[in-house]
């Protein structure tokens, strides 16, 4: 399997919105070193499910995993944000470095998924809407999916409105909290991992 080192030198330098740390990249370094351990160890075949991909830096975890673990990729955004800077950004790193890799790109926002998705998760990553009601309906439905014993990474941890939803829907349904990171002291819990009872 591709070494942690590798992996992170590669999505430490993908574009987040800049490639330096910053308080917008959607995985500072700090949170990439939490975050793809866990998408290391995920079993043969897991289904990954992100929303919100923005220009990929998360996304390119799995890309450099794919082929080994045989991972089922669904990415949902509907790039209302800065989408010019996204869409080139990601596709051309998919062109450049992943064009072989499968996945399936849902261009929509997260609400037009739901209705028709039945899939069990093994690995989800939630980054969409921080604001009500997207962000209720996102940590309403989607963790749902999540298998027993899955994990859900969850950026953005320590906004008011994503801290609700994670004690209502998360911590108050019996999540067990196993890794958090961030880009300082301030903001050490950013970025949270469960694991679904």
């Amino acid at each position: 399997m591709r070494s942690f080192d590798d992996i992170f030198a590669f999505s430490s330098k993908a574009d987040g919105n800049g490639t330096e740390d910053h308080l917008l990249c959607t995985a500072t370094e700090d949170e990439l070193k939490s975050f793809i351990p866990h998408v290391m160890s995920l079993p043969y075949g897991s289904r990954v499910v992100e929303i919100g991909t923005y220009s990929g830096r998360s996304t390119s975890v799995y890309f450099q995993l794919q082929k080994e673990l045989n991972l089922d990729i669904h990415l949902v955004d509907c790039w209302n944000w800065n989408a010019k800077y996204a869409a080139q950004i990601f596709t051309g790193m998919v062109i450049d470095f992943f064009n072989e890799v499968p996945f399936t790109f849902h261009k929509m926002i997260s609400e037009q998924v739901i209705p028709t998705w039945n899939l069990p998760i093994d690995f989800l990553y939630l980054d969409g809407a921080h604001e009500h009601p997207e962000v209720d309906y996102d940590f309403e439905n989607w963790p749902k999916f999540v298998k027993s014993g899955g994990i859900l990474a969850a950026h953005d941890s320590t906004w008011p409105s994503v801290l609700h939803c994670l004690d209502k829907y998360i911590r108050g349904q019996g999540w067990e909290l196993i890794d958090m990171a961030g880009p300082h002291e301030q903001w050490k819990d950013r970025l949270t991992i469960w694991k679904k009872p």
